[in-house]
């Protein structure tokens, strides 16, 4: 294996993937340090644009950024981090393997079991499947609809991780523990939250799961979970099934939201991710409705309330919240597979989010599709390649305009923000990694690396 050596301010700044060689035959080295990429001839290796230094030389060219000593002999004597290429690929490949370079976080993953052996509350259960199914076939684009005999079955991490790094353009993915009782494993459980996190540290975050209406049990889940997973969030449901039937709760409620609020923060957990909007089958809508979100967001300001599902319903209640609390987020799970199905529906949903906080709620909006629910491609592309509001919108309703930086915001900044995450460290977590080097070979098709491959309607 060929070696170079590169001088770096960032420790574990890594091959993005593989060198290329030209017509020529002369190889080139990428770089890549938080979502984007330098190439270099050979014998110059070059430092990103923000890392002017190397890391133990002062005679670094503070324009450039490339080491004289990796200018002129080859390779740095300091040895700050050491690079190792990988076969050679296209350079169009490279090139194409993000969208423009964007860091892109998908904020909501799972690997759902469906099969009814792990059912655990009778014809509800049956409800849940249903309705996830339903919206699976309703909102996905021709070519991305699985055939309910092939999708009711029990997903694997691996499939949620190759058709996010593989056959999508992300980067992360934070893959949740769900406690939707429903089912007996909480439909996507802490098993498959483990298996994430052991196979791919630097590919998935977590959030634990707990169900709220069993207040010990849930703190003592949630302390276990931390222990192991090291979680940056925590999920929730506003119900709890059984086969006798479902029981809900309210985000404001003092003796079982609130205690289980301050263990977050206790714990070191800073973020709580509530599923709203949507009803998960035969159920009432009174717990999945945004009111109760208020005086929670009140009562724990070091607390960021991430409103899953914001704005598929109750979008008005939802701006307004945005307006009022600065400790509101809109996590767009659902909302943006409408992208593709409705895209009319999304500006709109869109525009509504934004017309009270105006500008500053795109600073709070995060991008997530709830892959393996959904193919997380169709909705990505659609978004960076055709949103925005229209000139007549922006005049008419006073909208701001979506530039690329708002675009770029929304798909990864704004959750990295919320969480206190550093960009450039994650991104150098993951340049080399198998689905780096498997990626820059090109796009997988859909479905092509999972067990629904060739199914696809």
């Amino acid at each position: 294996m060929h070696r170079k050596h590169l001088c770096s301010t960032t420790p574990g700044l890594r091959l993005a993937s593989s060198g290329t060689e030209s017509r020529s035959g002369i190889r080139t080295v990428f770089v890549r340090k938080g979502g984007r990429r330098l190439s270099a001839e050979p014998e110059r290796v070059r430092h990103l644009p923000d890392a002017a230094r190397c890391a133990r030389s002062s005679r670094a060219d503070a324009m450039s950024g490339v080491c004289p000593e990796v200018e002129h002999a080859g390779h740095c004597p300091h040895e700050a981090v050491i690079l190792v290429s990988v076969p050679a690929v296209q350079s169009n490949e490279l090139r194409n393997s993000m969208i423009d370079d964007v860091f892109v976080v998908d904020a909501t993953t799972h690997s759902y079991n469906y099969l009814p052996d792990n059912n655990a509350a009778g014809h509800y259960s049956e409800g849940v499947t249903n309705a996830i199914f339903g919206a699976h076939y309703a909102l996905s684009p021709a070519g991305y609809r699985i055939p309910r005999e092939h999708y009711v079955r029990d997903w694997g991490v691996d499939e949620a991780a190759s058709m996010m790094f593989l056959e999508s353009d992300y980067d992360i993915a934070c893959h949740h523990v769900l406690a939707l009782t429903a089912y007996k494993d909480g439909g996507s459980g802490l098993a498959k939250a483990r298996e994430a996190r052991k196979r791919w540290p630097q590919r998935f975050q977590v959030y634990a799961g707990v169900d709220p209406m069993f207040p010990e049990a849930a703190v003592d889940s949630l302390e276990q979970q931390v222990e192991e997973l090291a979680p940056i969030g925590l999920k929730l449901y506003p119900n709890s099934y059984s086969a006798s039937g479902v029981r809900g709760w309210h985000m404001d409620d003092p003796e079982i939201a609130f205690p289980l609020f301050q263990k977050c923060l206790d714990l070191g957990i800073k973020v709580v991710a509530i599923h709203k909007a949507v009803p998960l089958g035969p159920v009432p809508m009174e717990h999945y409705r945004m009111d109760d979100i208020d005086a929670a967001a009140d009562a724990f300001p070091d607390l960021q309330f991430e409103v899953v599902h914001g704005g598929a319903a109750f979008v008005e209640e939802t701006a307004f919240q945005l307006a009022r609390f600065s400790n509101v987020w809109v996590n767009l799970e659902i909302t943006a597979s409408l992208a593709c199905a409705k895209p009319a529906a999304f500006v709109r949903i869109m525009a509504d989010l934004v017309s009270q906080a105006g500008p500053d709620a795109l600073q709070r909006i995060i991008w997530a599709t709830g892959a393996s629910v959904w193919h997380p491609d169709p909705p990505l592309q659609w978004f960076w390649e055709k949103f925005g509001f229209s000139e007549q919108q922006r005049e008419g309703e006073g909208l701001p305009e979506i530039t690329p930086a708002v675009k770029r915001a929304i798909l990864g900044q704004n959750w990295l923000s919320m969480h206190g995450l550093d960009e450039a460290v994650l991104a150098a977590g993951i340049a080399g990694d198998e689905f780096a080097i498997e990626r820059a070979r090109g796009k997988a098709d859909p479905y092509s690396t999972t067990l629904s491959k060739g199914v696809a309607e």
